[in-house]
Order: structure tokens, then sequence, then C-alpha cells
């Protein structure tokens, strides 16, 4: 007889956090507990030991697989496709794997056969992750619409500059970001980045932007070098908030600052905050 394992190890990087807590709380829904585990090997050293220590915990282990492996340097991948190829035959019974990259995967990574959840709806991306945790899916209907939002689903409101995929590094500020944002809840926060003019202030918020996207309701980008446009751009929210505009640039600025401070607009699962540069 085959005994059911009741605890899930989600294993993910730190740029997968809004899939690894989506995840997670799909898990812990259908009745098992869950450890989230960040693990970064751009922090690691590409030996055996730092693999199997992670592998020891308890359960299943559901790894989260994004493309890591491209900030990695030629030989330190090929560090870490050897360790990959040692350790992972000797835990197969115990892992499965995601992927929530757009881009190849490596052929190290194909013994773990990932599912791929980008492109999904979200019930039918749940279904998957509940088979590779080995979780019976629970009988009743599950509301989707609570808990975190499926990092797949645009914003309700999104206008942002295109992403820059050369972006690369500032794993750390990246999740100093999140953590200052996440910790106040629905209350909201601002975040200022300080520094020298063309350290990069501005690549970062918009990294972040697109990171943890599908964490927010709205995400409005607004270019605050001029003060009359910055004003102008706020405005310009009020429709996509379903704000009538008066013609007057003042009172349609103060309808929009009220109704983003409506607690009638912040839903559950969803954060608020500002990024500043």
């Amino acid at each position: 007889m085959v005994t059911e394992p009741v605890h899930v190890t989600v294993v993910f990087a730190g740029q997968s956090e809004s899939w690894a807590k989506w995840i997670d709380h799909q898990v812990r829904a259908a009745g098992r507990t869950t450890t989230l585990v960040r693990w970064n090997p751009l922090r690691r050293p590409p030996a055996a030991h730092a693999l199997t220590d992670l592998l020891g915990a308890p359960g299943r282990i559901l790894l989260v697989i994004d493309d890591w492996y491209e900030r990695l340097g030629a030989e330190r991948f090929e560090a870490w496709a050897s360790v990959l190829r040692q350790v992972l035959p000797g835990f197969r019974e115990r892992i499965a794997a995601v992927s929530v990259t757009a881009q190849p995967l490596p052929a190290e990574v194909a013994p773990l056969a990932p599912v791929e959840l980008r492109g999904l709806r979200p019930e039918l991306a749940r279904v998957r992750v509940l088979e590779c945790a080995a979780v019976p899916a629970p009988g009743t209907l599950i509301d989707l619409r609570r808990g975190p939002r499926f990092p797949d689903d645009p914003p309700e409101v999104w206008r942002v500059p295109r992403r820059n995929r050369r972006f690369i590094g500032r794993t750390e500020l990246l999740e100093q970001m999140y953590a200052g944002l996440a910790g106040t809840g629905s209350e909201g926060a601002t975040l200022a980045l300080r520094g020298p003019s063309g350290v990069g202030k501005t690549q970062l918020a918009l990294e972040y932007a697109h990171r943890f996207a599908g964490e927010y309701d709205v995400v409005w980008w607004i270019t605050a070098v001029q003060r009359v446009t910055a004003r102008q751009q706020f405005a310009d929210l009020a429709p996509e908030l379903g704000v009538r505009d008066g013609g007057d640039l003042a009172a349609t600025i103060k309808a929009v600052r009220r109704e983003l401070g409506s607690v009638r607009r912040i839903t559950d699962g969803a954060r608020v905050g500002s990024l500043r540069r």
C-alpha cells in the first residue's frame, strides 16, 4: 500500500516567488501541509551536498523551475549540470517539477519532465500542480479568485514600458523591495529608490513591475521627470478605474486618488504599493 505524502516542500528561486506562493496556496487548500523554500543556485557552491541537503526535506518535493540557469556563466552552469545528473536519479520517486518559464529548458532537467504552467487557465494549472504534488484533487470546488492571483494573469489595469530582457542580477535588491511592499498588507506603502544618476534605478523599478505584476490589481507607470507630465499621466488612470473625467485636471487627480484609496478596490490577495525612483 502506497502512503500519500502529507507534506509538500515547494522549492523556488527568488524571482519565482509569486508562482511559488500560488502553488503553495493550492496545495494547502487541498488539505496538505507545506513548506516554502527559497533556493538560489547563484549563491550556492555547485556541489552535491548543496542539493542533497535541500532534497532531504520530508514528503514530496515540488521544484518550481524558472530561467535562473540563464544567469549562470558557462563554467558554473556545467558544474551545476553535473551535480543534477549525479544527484537527481536517487530522488526521482519524491521529486516533481513545474516550469514557469517560456525559455527552452536545459537537457539536465529533462528527466524531471517539468509540467508547463504558463499559458494555462488557472483551473487547469491547479489540477496539474496537485497531480505533481501527488495530492488528490478535493471533491469540492475551490474559488480561485480568493487567495493569491494566478501569476500568469495580467493585472486588471496595466500600463508599463516593455520589459528589458537583458536585465540580470540585483536579485537581493528585488527581494528587499518585495519584502518592503509586501509587509504592509492592504495598508499600502511607498518605496523610494535612491542612488546616483545612471546606476539603474529605473530599470530596477521596471523589472519589479514585470516580475511581480501578478500580485497587483493596478500597475501604472508614471514618468515623473516633469510635474506636469506626471500629473497628466496620473489623471490618465481615471477611465481605467471607472472614474469620470470632468475635464478639470485637479479634480480628476483627486478622484483617482480617492478611488485608489477605497477599500472597495482592495480584493483578497491583492497588494497595494508604489515605487519612486
